[in-house]
């Protein structure tokens, strides 16, 4: 007991040194962008706002990544967490012993783009210091270690890292959550030694250097021919920036001496699930000239190579929630929302689950907040996509790994409500690479189906462009229909392949439509003036405002029997449903509401490694050995639309009403594990939080645990902040996705649900995309 006292006193110590330094303003400030930065670089899922390739990146480049000291900062981090006298470490050193982790952080680092890498040099260069701030931290021998980071041997530097995810400091948890990242991902992207000691079975593209060979072996696809004749159109019509001046078809330049200006009819801002279709629709339906711009990058599917290391850099965007204090925007670490950054949006990186939307939902936006189409309407929309798209249930055999553990789970505890999920692939082969990118097309995606069908009638896509404003004129006298502007045009940056902006271009339009995702689309709104136009009008600011993102935690269970998660399955191929009744057996879909879903999961060994917990070295070693006995669960539940987007992030923390479903859930999947087989159930948190038998459920997991939020939220389903409904007071967009402040300006994507859906949103948004796209094909021929 005396020794826990020891501990718990020095731990108390460290805070208060830290605290006594964030008294001081130039600390405090540095302190706050070096949590953001932890933050942003440790979602499990992607990586801040990064691009380009890591193979781009060679030794010959003019200078290091990393200056010297950086390198020896890098290098203790990943000693801190795994020690050089480890089972990994050593067989590293035996069986790959020109492997070096500090270049091969460096070389993700540095495809990240110069954003992520100019913030991660200064949580490199912060966390060297931050041990001089510590008076009171003593090394393994009971001596002072004011000494920087560098110094320090490696099992201090573990102790300091346990002692920062202890604080009661969120920024010094933060931190250490970036310092993990730092420390295990160059150790678990390692395929030639490290995987196999995880007994990972790695990528079906056995050597990225050789990307064709995987497809050399014949496979059965009878959609084969259609969709890799699909994406040669597709590739013929992304326009290169250095063919701007001469390979446009779908737009003119009018001006070019000073600054790049085109003109054109229709701008679609985005290219993903509810850009698509408007695209397609547009192109089929009018002789409108339609122009995609996409800020991402064009990536065929054979370039999809089955490696985070390689994918998460070109692909993932993430955002991490805020809160405002004195004025500034200070990172926490409840949530954190991943978003898709390529030709063909999220929706052709995500894992394919195409749930119709809840008829519950859309009466209440009917009923309640005045939309005017009801589910009836969105019928003939939802049947066209389900036949395009092959959407349909994963078959039998291929219900493995964390599915068939969930299913025997369900059928355990006798829960009336779960099954097959629907998925918009066909003849899918189970290599379980969803969320890195379809390589085999399986998956029916925008960037193989739906945008192939506007470049077929003539529409082009510009990559790498980056919309950021509008370009917006008074109208008349008062305006027309409430609305006193109109949208001429957008004001963007073309950048390099890794984010860098290289060029201006201003893109006249008669009409523009945002879909660029409920980021992006209500900050272009905020930059554009619309909230100071709401505002003169007595409109509530409704921009960014009523955000939710489905409050999705993962959590995981370990078993003595090897599942296979990775084993040809879908990752999310089975499903548990929860109705808002209190008689499950007798809730009714078409009339209930959907409380939450428990779906399977599979991670790859960089996000595995992130999300397992770190008691110490050698228990996430030993966790990290144990992947082919872990099961994954993700819950995704339908909470209350409380969030907000800013201008640089977005404020969001569960509504305290939503307390005790978000916790039922939890307990939930934690007795599905359970009565799976499972022998110890954790969760996402800092502080280890792990379960070792299904009594110690309820009072591990309580509503105090919930109002700490120690176990974080990691989203790939953000929703709101341009909210459609019947109110111009109230809300941003009308039921045909028409701006209710600007003429011509339509919004297209997630940004417009305004409440949470409880179920996965790609195929609403689909349906909606193509409904307001048919709208404003009417206008268009009624305006002749």
């Amino acid at each position: 007991m005396s020794g826990g006292r020891r501990e718990i006193s020095a731990q108390a110590s460290f805070d208060a040194d830290v605290a006594r330094a964030m008294s001081r303003r130039q600390f405090l400030a540095r302190l706050a962008r070096a949590s953001g930065v932890a933050i942003l670089m440790s979602s499990p899922l992607g990586c801040g706002t990064v691009r380009g390739g890591v193979e781009r990146m060679r030794l010959g480049d003019a200078a290091p990544i990393f200056n010297s000291v950086q390198q020896e900062v890098v290098a203790k981090i990943i000693d801190g967490f795994n020690p050089p006298d480890t089972e990994i470490r050593r067989r590293l050193e035996q069986e790959d012993p020109d492997y070096d982790p500090v270049a091969a952080y460096a070389e993700f680092a540095w495809a990240s783009g110069d954003a992520f890498l100019d913030n991660m040099k200064f949580l490199i260069d912060f966390l060297n210091v931050l041990p001089t701030l510590t008076r009171t931290f003593s090394s393994r021998y009971g001596l002072p270690a004011r000494l920087q980071l560098r110094r320090f041997h490696a099992d201090d530097a573990n102790r300091y890292f346990l002692f920062l995810r202890d604080s009661n400091i969120r920024a010094l948890r933060n931190i250490f959550t970036g310092a993990k990242f730092i420390g295990t991902a160059p150790i678990y992207t390692n395929e030639k030694v490290v995987w196999k000691v995880m007994r990972y079975p790695g990528p079906w593209v056995l050597d990225p250097a050789k990307p064709d060979e995987d497809l050399t072996h014949s496979t059965s696809f009878d959609m084969a021919r259609e969709t890799d004749e699909n994406v040669v159109l597709l590739r013929r019509r992304v326009v290169a920036h250095g063919a701007l001046r001469g390979g446009l078809e779908a737009a003119r330049i009018v001006g070019g001496s000073d600054r790049l200006v085109l003109e054109t009819d229709v701008v679609v801002v985005g290219s993903g699930a509810g850009g698509s279709f408007v695209a397609a629709e547009l192109a089929a339906g009018t002789d409108q000239r339609i122009l995609i711009l996409e800020k991402g990058d064009f990536v065929e599917p054979v370039e999809f190579l089955q490696r985070e290391r390689l994918m998460m850099p070109r692909i993932f965007d993430t955002e991490i929630s805020v809160v405002e204090i004195f004025g500034a925007e200070i990172p926490t670490v409840s949530t954190a929302v991943v978003t898709g950054k390529l030709v063909g949006g999220s929706a052709t990186i995500n894992h394919a689950l195409a749930f119709e939307p809840p008829r519950p939902v859309i009466r209440d936006w009917h009923d309640l907040l005045g939309v005017e189409f009801g589910y009836d309407d969105l019928v003939p929309h939802l049947e066209v996509i389900r036949t395009l798209l092959r959407i349909g249930p994963v078959p039998e055999a291929q219900i493995s790994g964390s599915n068939l553990a969930l299913r025997r789970g369900a059928q355990a505890l006798g829960l009336p409500h779960h099954g097959p999920t629907q998925r918009n692939a066909h003849q899918c082969i189970g290599c379980g690479y969803c969320d890195l990118g379809c390589r085999y097309n399986r998956k029916l995606t925008p960037l193989n189906m739906i945008l192939p069908m506007a470049a077929r009638r003539g529409a082009q896509v510009l990559a790498n462009c980056r919309v950021d404003e509008l370009l917006l004129e008074q109208l008349p006298d008062d305006g027309r229909g409430g609305r006193t502007h109109r949208v001429t045009g957008v004001v963007a940056q073309l950048t390099d392949s890794r984010g860098s902006n290289r060029e201006r271009v201003e893109i006249r339009a008669r009409r523009v439509v945002l879909a660029a995702g409920p980021f992006s689309s209500p900050r272009i709104l905020m930059k554009s003036g619309v909230p100071r136009l709401r505002s003169f009008k007595g409109s509530e600011r409704a921009v960014g405002e009523r955000f939710s993102t489905h409050a999705t935690v993962t959590f995981y269970a370990d078993f003595d029997e090897a599942l296979y998660p990775s084993a040809a399955t879908p990752p999310m191929g089975y499903f548990v449903k929860k109705y808002d009744v209190d008689d499950q057996a007798a809730a009714d879909p078409a009339k209930d509401h959907v409380r939450y879903a428990l779906e399977g999961l599979l991670n790859h060994p960089l996000a595995h490694a992130q999300l397992m917990p770190y008691e110490s070295t050698e228990s996430h070693q030993a966790f990290m050995k144990r992947f082919n006995q872990t099961m994954t669960l993700a819950v995704m539940f339908r909470d209350r639309p409380v969030g907000r987007v800013t201008p640089k992030g977005f404020e969001y923390a569960l509504a305290e009403e939503d307390y005790a479903g978000w916790l039922d859930s939890l307990r939930t999947g934690a007795r599905i594990m359970f009565a799976a087989g499972g022998r110890r159930v954790f969760f996402n948190s800092h502080r280890p939080l792990i379960l070792n038998g299904p009594e110690e459920i309820d009072a591990a997991l309580t509503l105090d645990l919930v109002n700490q939020q120690r176990i974080q939220i990691t989203s790939g389903h953000p929703m709101g902040g341009c909210a459609l409904g019947g109110d111009p007071r109230r809300d941003v967009v009308d039921s045909r996705g028409r701006s209710w402040d600007v003429e011509g300006l339509y919004v297209a994507d997630s940004s417009i649900l305004p409440t949470s859906l409880g179920v996965n949103p790609c195929y609403t948004v689909y349906a909606l995309g193509r409904y307001i796209a048919h709208k404003i094909v009417e206008e268009i021929r009624a305006q002749g």
